[in-house]
């Protein structure tokens, strides 16, 4: 079974390079709970991870690293941001077992998006970035065995992972769709926030609505 994520500190091969100054940020990955089914095990190529500032400028945090995905720690710099964006090296990889049956999930999410319009620090914060929604796997899909590049599923992840600052979802940061509702913000274009990005944030919403895939409400942010 697999998916994307970023970040590895326990991984050996995923380190970083250099000094971190300041007061740096750690992000914590996260594989979100679906009743029935544990993961055994999970990994991804990542070209890199990087975090963006609301005039557009980026930063790498990791580049060139294979990730596990089911709970690796990454320091990140201090500061303030407005996205998150991982790009994948091939496809994300997990096992997972309904306690009797062990299958395979392979996914390409190419890449994943997160958003806030009104900025977000890494100062000193223990952040969680979390793959997927709640239940977004189901037992049953696996009767079949082994799911390779699921189109609907592949969609599914990147529409509804999230960066939070709590382990169970709550206390939300960042999402693919920058929902100024939540904040209760004024519109990402009116933040100052790159224009590339907040087109992006504006239009994902479009895409969920397209394709009638099953999103549970989402927590406020913080």
């Amino acid at each position: 079974m697999s998916v994307l994520l970023l970040l590895l500190g326990c991984n050996p091969s995923a380190t970083q390079g250099g000094v971190l100054v300041g007061n740096p940020g750690e992000v914590t990955t996260k594989t979100a709970r679906s009743a029935g089914l544990s993961y055994l095990s999970g990994s991804a190529n990542v070209s890199s991870l990087s975090l963006a500032d609301c005039d557009g400028s980026e930063v790498a945090v990791v580049e060139g690293v294979r990730l596990d995905l089911l709970g690796s720690v990454l320091l990140l710099p201090d500061g303030e941001w407005c996205a998150l964006r991982i790009d994948f090296d091939g496809p994300a990889e997990w096992a997972v077992s309904d306690g009797a049956d062990t299958a395979r999930l392979e996914l390409n999410p190419d890449s994943l998006e997160l958003f806030n319009s009104s900025g977000f620090s890494t100062s000193g914060a223990v952040l969680t970035l979390q793959l997927g929604d709640e239940d977004w796997l189901q037992p049953e899909m696996f009767s079949g065995g082994d799911i390779i590049d699921d189109t609907e599923l592949t969609s599914l992840l990147r529409e509804s992972s999230m960066l939070t600052t709590g382990a169970d979802g709550e206390g939300l940061i960042a999402d693919p769709f920058d929902d100024a509702s939540a904040l209760g913000e004024a519109p990402a274009e009116d933040v100052g926030c790159n224009e590339e990005v907040t087109t992006r944030a504006l239009l994902l919403p479009l895409l969920v609505l397209g394709g009638g895939l099953r999103r549970r409400q989402r927590p406020q942010r913080t």
